[in-house]
């Protein structure tokens, strides 16, 4: 055998034994609780404080006017996101609005 395919061969060999031993830490579902009879741990967990990641969508034309409109303003994509959220969040008729427009949308 070559000495670049006898090194191939070692490392597939090795990747294999890390699976396997992997494969075998990982309980059976036979072994696992049903998610009614898991109690809560003794500790709640920590909040979560780093930011969720979301992705969206934006027909092209959207996208360059709302990246044209936060150049001209200086601010960041993430920012104006982040604020328009918030506001949803926090205003009733906002929310009303952007619902209708939603059902609009839809209904076309």
């Amino acid at each position: 055998m070559s000495e670049p395919s006898k090194k191939v061969s070692e490392a597939k060999a090795t990747q294999r034994d890390r699976m396997g031993a992997a494969f075998r830490r990982t309980p059976a579902a036979a072994d696992v609780a049903a998610p009614e009879t898991i109690t809560s741990a003794p500790h709640p967990a920590a909040p979560r404080v780093k930011p969720v990641r979301s992705t969206i969508d934006l027909e092209p034309d959207l996208h360059q006017r709302l990246k044209v409109w936060t150049a001209q303003e200086s601010v960041k994509l993430s920012e104006v996101f982040r604020a328009l959220v918030a506001q949803l969040l926090e205003d009733p008729a906002l929310a009303d609005k952007v619902r209708r427009l939603i059902r609009e949308s839809k209904a076309q």
